[in-house]
C-alpha cells in the first residue's frame, strides 16, 4: 500500500481548441480521463473552476508543454499564466508538469484499443500527464 497522500487532483492539458481534464482520487487507482472543455465554448478559468468544485479537487497538475529539446515556447508561458491565474482563484496548489509526448502516447495507446477519431483524446493525454506526476510522487520501484 502507498503512502501516497490520498489528495483529489486534477490534471489539465492545455490544448488550443480544447482543454483535456482527468481525476486521480486514490492512491491504488490510476488517473482517469474526464470531459474535455471546449476552450472556445467558455472561459477557461471558468470551466476549470466549475470542475474543481463538482469533483472537490485538492490540487491541481496542469501540463507544461516544452519542446523535445526542453526549452520553453509560448505555450509553456502561456501555461505558467494560466497556472498562477488558477492558484490566485481558487487557492490550490497548482503544480506544473511536463507534459512532453503525452498526446502522441495517448493516440498510440488509442491505436492499440482501435479507437478512431479525436474524441476524448485530450483528456487520455490528460490522465497519462496526471499518473507520470503521481508516480514520480511515489518514487521509485513503488507500485500503486
Amino acid at each position: 500500500m502507498s503512502d501516497l497522500p490520498s489528495l483529489r487532483r486534477l490534471g489539465v492539458d492545455l490544448g488550443e481548441r480544447f482543454v483535456g481534464l482527468s481525476l486521480h482520487t486514490d492512491p491504488e487507482v490510476p488517473a482517469r480521463p474526464l470531459e474535455a472543455l471546449d476552450r472556445k465554448a467558455a472561459g477557461l478559468l471558468a470551466g476549470l473552476r466549475a470542475v474543481i468544485a463538482r469533483e472537490a479537487v485538492q490540487a491541481v497538475v496542469l501540463g507544461l508543454p516544452l519542446r523535445l529539446d526542453g526549452g520553453e515556447c509560448q505555450a509553456s508561458r502561456s501555461a505558467r499564466k494560466v497556472a498562477a491565474a488558477l492558484r490566485a482563484s481558487t487557492g490550490l496548489p497548482v503544480d506544473l508538469w511536463d507534459e512532453r509526448l503525452t498526446t502522441v502516447q495517448a493516440a498510440r495507446n488509442r491505436q492499440a484499443r482501435g479507437v478512431k477519431g479525436r474524441e476524448g483524446l485530450d483528456s487520455e493525454a490528460a490522465a497519462l500527464l496526471l499518473q507520470a506526476y503521481i508516480d514520480a510522487l511515489r518514487g521509485p520501484g513503488e507500485e500503486p
